[in-house]
């Protein structure tokens, strides 16, 4: 069934059912642990969130209205503590507190990992407790962000575009653009290996051998 959206391009219909309001260029979807499905309507420059009862409603309207959530998010990942965003052409993380309504930035310095043309785009988030996985797509790698200390680390790809397992060691392994990255079980990631057409399961070796 049709969760949010009537299929017409606009923005309405907070307060009532999801399927009859309209959103524009929706962008990312998360499930949080109590229920709630926040959807990025990346045209409208909004978040919005579908209730366990099916109500739909635009996620704090005061931050919004403080300029504080108006920006097209790529990327969600909800926790039970908050959300997490990426936000288009910032290369940072964004933490939203859901209690308090507060927006922490948790900036991300890529310059330490270049690729092999130096650029950088990341793309999507994956939270697992206080780490951040990043998929930075035109770096070809997989990044690990500790979300208290900012501290960043390579887990997966070499940097340079291509395919290559590097031998058993992710931290050597070729990736092209990977488009989408994914928490599994402890110690797995999986990867969207984009313009390979692969998935990639990861198994994350010790922090140094990735680096």
């Amino acid at each position: 069934h049709v969760l949010a959206g009537t299929g017409e391009a606009g923005f309405s219909g907070d307060g009532g059912p999801g399927a009859q309001a309209r959103l524009r260029l929706p962008s990312a979807v998360a499930a949080a642990p109590d229920g709630k499905v926040y959807i990025s309507d990346f045209g409208n420059r909004k978040i919005r969130v579908v209730d366990p009862d099916g109500t739909i409603r635009t996620l704090d309207k005061a931050a919004d209205d403080r300029g504080l959530l108006g920006v097209a998010a790529v990327s969600l990942e909800a926790t039970a503590k908050g959300l997490y965003r990426l936000v288009l052409g910032d290369p940072g993380v964004e933490f939203l507190d859901l209690t308090t309504g507060a927006v922490r930035s948790i900036p991300v310095d890529v310059t330490a990992f270049p690729s092999q043309f130096g650029e950088s785009q990341i793309m999507d988030v994956a939270v697992d407790g206080s780490r951040l996985y990043l998929a930075d797509s035109l770096a070809h790698r997989i990044l690990a962000v500790d979300a208290d200390t900012g501290k960043v680390r390579s887990v997966a790809g070499s940097g340079v575009q291509g395919f290559d397992d590097g031998g058993g060691l992710a931290g050597k392994a070729a990736l092209f653009q990977p488009g989408g990255v994914a928490v599994g079980r402890p110690g797995e990631i999986f990867v969207a290996d984009t313009k390979n057409h692969l998935v990639r399961r990861i198994l994350l070796p010790p922090a140094r051998d990735a680096e």
